[in-house]
């Protein structure tokens, strides 16, 4: 059995916090089917750095 898997990791700009830092979101799809996660990291707009 074959399965199509892909992950995609991105800042979700929309979803700026309180100090002004973006959530990272994973998109998982596995043979078409795709669901979306937050990992609850943060990173910094400004230079990319991760926060904690």
């Amino acid at each position: 059995m074959n399965a199509t898997i892909t992950i995609h990791m991105y800042a979700r700009a929309s979803r700026v916090n309180k100090t002004g830092e973006l959530p990272i979101y994973v998109r998982l799809t596995i043979n078409g089917e795709r669901t979306e996660f937050t990992t609850k990291k943060y990173v910094d707009p400004k230079n990319g750095t991760k926060k904690r």
